[in-house]
């Protein structure tokens, strides 16, 4: 309702008109048309200067900063452009020339909407009032932004590391904008003073990968805890840091989620240069991880890995999703899978499950009806009961039973069906 009343305000206040001496209808008033050459006149006046702004700083610093320098610039025109036609709504009367007889009249837009809501009028001024204020204002903080890109670029040059430090500090709204900048910058030099603030920022989210990076150009060895740190919650920015300092001394503190996501195809890269060798056994502890394996099992196959054992094979295959390949040596297969399941690790079992589930061969179902009676926890339960089989349904209900777990029906379907692999583990 408040949109279709703003409409026939607008329409009121700057729709056609009709010269009283001669009669001649315009299509629109000629308020709206001084205002549509002024907009259009800002919009393109506003679009080079950010096209300028953007090429400027593509050239001179990043794309990510062009990105940001445009955004704020690209705002600020468009607020610009509000303000002909916010200087016409606050107007209550306008002049105009008949083009058709030329007389001068003076129109009062306040006696022809005085019956209309009088709450649009107000929001409608209020509206104009603040793109009026915000434009200067976008205008002001998209150059201090800049201003400071710039100086950070230029402590960069001049190796000004206080300065740097002084940037990688600031938590003002502008300062948090230029963070990242600042950290990269101090990696860059590899001064080992910035050591302590990069930690410091590290533990901050807006600027932790930047920070990290950092400390792995500059290889002081006081970042190595925090990079263990950082690594085990799956960064692989920091993972890739830790292996710069520490060499293939690293690869232990890599978890699985490393390699599936972000930079996990530059980390995987960088294990094999460094040790090829450490690097594939590292790789081959997270074969049976059902998200990371995909990925693990195709670094490994272009470094030019081939499976020694049939636990490694079997692996293998079910990491590619190789179905024929798994049922062609279904015995072996059923071994593998069902060793994994009695192992008791939590990525083994799940990977071993989702197996199982995928390849839909009802003479597992026994040794999966045991495995949760033996092994069962509550997310072994939860793919049993979400699969699409009775049986194993069945199963879990009764597991479910024995150790007090309730069960909620629900028509949300599980991750994993039936005779289908999962996309996800997770």
């Amino acid at each position: 309702m408040w949109l279709r009343r703003t409409i026939e305000f607008l329409k009121l206040k700057a729709g056609p008109r009709s010269c009283e001496d001669c009669g001649k209808s315009f299509s629109c008033s000629p308020a709206t048309e001084r205002i549509l050459v002024s907009a259009i006149t800002l919009c393109i006046a506003c679009g080079f200067l950010t096209l300028a702004i953007g090429l400027a700083l593509r050239f001179a610093i990043s794309l990510g900063t062009a990105v940001s320098g445009c955004i704020m610039s690209g705002l600020a025109g468009l607020l610009l452009m509000l303000l002909p036609v916010s200087q016409f709504l606050t107007k209550d009367t306008y002049s105009y020339q008949c083009p058709a007889c030329y007389s001068n009249k003076t129109i009062s837009t306040k006696r022809k909407y005085q019956e209309q809501d009088q709450g649009i009028e107000l929001w409608l001024k209020g509206l104009a009032i603040t793109f009026a204020i915000l434009a200067p204002l976008f205008f002001w903080k998209s150059t201090d932004y800049l201003i400071t890109i710039v100086r950070i670029r230029s402590a960069r040059t001049e190796g000004n590391i206080s300065y740097l430090v002084q940037a990688l500090e600031d938590e003002s709204w502008i300062g948090s904008l230029a963070r990242p900048d600042a950290a990269v910058a101090l990696g860059t030099i590899g001064d080992e003073t910035a050591v302590i603030p990069l930690m410091k920022a590290a533990m901050q989210d807006d600027v932790r990968d930047e920070a990290v990076v950092a400390l792995g150009s500059i290889g002081d060895k006081r970042a190595v805890k925090l990079l263990i740190r950082f690594t085990r919650d799956g960064n692989n920015h920091a993972a890739i840091a830790l292996i710069k300092i520490e060499g293939c001394q690293a690869f232990s503190h890599i978890p699985a989620e490393c390699y599936f996501y972000g930079a996990g195809a530059e980390l995987a890269a960088m294990m094999i240069k460094v040790d090829r060798e450490i690097a594939i056994e590292a790789f081959k502890e997270h074969l049976t991880n059902w998200d990371a394996a995909p990925s693990i099992v195709a670094i490994m196959r272009d470094a030019g890995w081939k499976p020694k054992t049939d636990q490694e094979r079997i692996h293998a295959l079910l990491a590619e999703r190789d179905r024929a390949g798994l049922i062609h040596d279904w015995q072996k297969t059923k071994s593998v899978l069902t060793e994994d399941v009695c192992s008791g690790e939590y990525s083994r079992v799940v990977n071993a499950l989702y197996g199982y589930i995928g390849l839909a061969q009802e003479d597992a179902l026994p040794d999966l009806i045991d495995a949760i009676q033996i092994h069962g926890t509550e997310s072994m339960a939860n793919t049993y009961l979400n699969c699409g089989h009775h049986r194993l349904r069945v199963a879990a209900e009764t597991w479910a039973k024995e150790h007090d777990y309730g069960i909620i029906n629900s028509d949300l379907g599980g991750a994993v069906v039936w005779g289908e692999f999962p996309n996800s583990g997770r």
